[in-house]
């Protein structure tokens, strides 16, 4: 909440008159990490235009939208991944998983 507060220029005391708080509970909110309630969590993530969870620290995402269109993105990649897999036999779906290990080996290795 600090970094989100300094990049808009913004003193603790600023801050809270915007979210009708305290200029005492913005300060032990960004010291201590205590006294956050849901209502204000609320204004907060409204007021810098963020999702709750960028806001409590749970996610580098600013934007949920953002996060649901990754998420789904990867799942449509993955099952797209699994679909071709399950169309081949046990024998040929182990021999991939071997490559894969390969594969994974080989690139760690080049990091």
């Amino acid at each position: 909440m600090k970094i989100l507060r300094e990049e808009r220029n913004l003193t603790q005391k600023d801050l809270a008159e915007k979210v009708n708080s305290s200029q005492q509970l913005i300060s032990l909110i960004e010291k201590e990490n205590k006294g956050l309630t849901l209502e204000l969590a609320i204004k907060l993530a409204d007021f810098f235009q963020v999702n709750m969870d960028y806001l409590l620290c749970r996610t580098n995402y600013v934007d949920s939208i953002k996060m649901d269109a990754e998420i789904k993105e990867t799942a449509d990649r993955e099952k797209r991944i699994l679909y071709y897999v399950r169309l081949l036999s046990t024998k040929k779906q182990i021999i991939i998983e071997q490559i894969l290990d390969l594969l994974i080996k080989l690139l760690d290795k080049q990091d």
